[in-house]
């Protein structure tokens, strides 16, 4: 069976992210002012085959 997994990545908020925060300096320049803060992050899709019979909530603990 192939099974997908989304896992997101972002920077811990101590962490500055001065790619978020020049996208909100740009956003407020094209218009939108009440935008408050903007943080930088990464999105990975998996698939992968599945032969183990696992559920997807026994996939999702291990990726925790």
């Amino acid at each position: 069976m192939t099974e997908r997994v989304t896992v997101q990545v972002w920077l811990k908020e101590a962490v500055l992210d001065p790619q978020g925060q020049a996208v909100q300096k740009a956003l407020t320049r094209e218009g939108l002012p009440g935008v408050k803060s903007v943080r930088q992050g990464k999105v990975f899709f998996i698939e992968f085959e599945d032969e183990s019979g696992n559920s997807r909530e026994d996939l999702n603990q291990l990726i925790e």
